[in-house]
């Protein structure tokens, strides 16, 4: 699983958590994924693109794959998807125009998915871009994707009732935060947006007021995944979405299970990153981080092939990283958000204070308190080292335990 993070920042300050359990059996293997970086590269080469996926080593078609995690995925309809759990979830049933492939370095690399390239910048300034959709992508059904179903699917993230999702999209289309106030989905459901259209069956057109030069990232969110009009069922979407990836919903138990199984309509050959290994998917929510991190320990039955969606909790850390047993079974990766400590900032009203508190964080107490060196990583910046962009910066020079002369 990839770790949460953990942070506490009054400004600046942030510590990030570097490890997660990710434990399945696989008899032999290392610690993986520590290395991995963000990078903003972008394929030039249209062949990137093109499936299929080059095959996993030492991966094997057949069974059943386990998630265990306590809570639900709280959304998946993908125009409402912006969680960790439901971004994991999501591109097993559902493509979008872009997406992010390993290139065998350590690094990835931005693709089209659902588009033959990365997106099209018409006149060379972000304002306009095209994105042509491959041909033999398909839904669960087998009926052919076209941009009509991806336009469609970008259109109904502006209904207000479908809240949840990434609006980079929404509000570039609308040139306003309040993109909902600008187009109304209820009352145009069979036109679009101003500034996006689809000039033919193959092609999706995005205008812009301004530059938006990050449109190919954007669309690589789940905003951009399409739905055939006659498929949408409203807030109803969250418990059965359309597939057009290589499986689909089979069984929804609401807040206790989800199973999916292969989408036979799904073809490797335009997918540039996906495979279609397991037999099934099933997620299964309940347990807790100790319980759920316990059974896959055990490794009993099911267990046997199941991932604990859970940072390790503090009480099993000294166990998980002193057995060499399960170090195999382990996932060691950096992650690409924070969780801060935030100052209340109309009750704290001079600054002094509030820099006082930036300098007296002891990051060393709140790294043992999570569980020691193994699970987290101080930090003086907002945006850990595994997001694009990231810069190292101090603007509160403190050390490990806090600056006492400062505060």
């Amino acid at each position: 699983m990839r770790p949460r993070v953990v942070a506490a920042a009054g400004g600046a300050i942030a510590l990030v958590v570097a490890l997660g359990a990710c434990s399945k059996n696989t008899g032999e293997g290392t610690t993986v994924d520590s290395e991995r970086k963000q990078t903003g590269v972008i394929a030039t080469d249209p062949k990137d693109s093109q499936g299929p996926a080059a095959e996993v080593s030492g991966a094997a078609k057949g069974g059943t794959f386990t998630i265990i995690r306590e809570s639900p995925i709280s959304h998946l309809d993908p125009q409402r998807t912006y969680s960790f759990a439901g971004l994991m979830a999501n591109p097993l049933f559902a493509r979008y125009l872009t997406t992010w492939k390993d290139d065998g370095k350590g690094g990835l690399v931005l693709v089209g998915d659902l588009a033959e390239t990365p997106g099209k910048n018409v006149n060379n300034d972000c304002k306009v871009w095209e994105f042509t959709v491959k041909d033999g992508v398909k839904f669960e059904d087998g009926r052919p994707i076209t941009s009509k179903e991806i336009a469609y699917g970008i259109a109904r993230s502006f209904d207000p009732d479908l809240s949840g999702g990434p609006t980079y999209i929404q509000e570039w289309l609308a040139d306003t935060p309040q993109f909902d106030t600008k187009w109304d989905f209820k009352k145009n459901k069979t036109s679009l947006p101003p500034g996006l259209s689809t000039p033919d069956a193959k092609t999706l057109r995005f205008e812009f007021a301004k530059p938006r030069c990050d449109l190919p990232f954007a669309v690589s969110l789940p905003t951009t995944a399409p739905l055939p009009a006659d498929k949408d069922t409203g807030v109803d979407l969250d418990k059965q979405p359309f597939s057009s990836g290589p499986y689909k919903v089979a069984k929804n138990q609401v807040g206790v299970q989800i199973t999916l199984d292969r989408n036979p309509n799904w073809d490797p050959k335009t997918d540039p990153v996906r495979h279609q290994y397991p037999d099934q998917f099933v997620w299964t929510f309940g347990p807790t981080a100790d319980a759920a991190n316990n059974r896959v320990i055990a490794d009993n039955g099911a267990d046997q092939s199941a991932l604990a969606f859970n940072t390790v909790p503090a009480s099993l850390v000294a166990k998980v990283a002193g057995d060499a047993s399960l170090k195999s079974r382990t996932l060691l990766s950096p992650t690409p958000s924070a969780n801060q400590l935030v100052i209340n900032n109309q009750r704290v009203t001079d600054l002094k204070v509030r820099q006082a508190l930036n300098y007296a964080i002891d990051r060393e107490g709140m790294i043992k308190a999570l569980g020691g060196q193994t699970v987290a990583a101080p930090l003086t910046t907002l945006m850990p080292p595994a997001t694009i962009g990231y810069k190292a910066y101090d603007v509160y020079p403190a050390g490990a335990n806090g600056n006492v002369d400062k505060v």
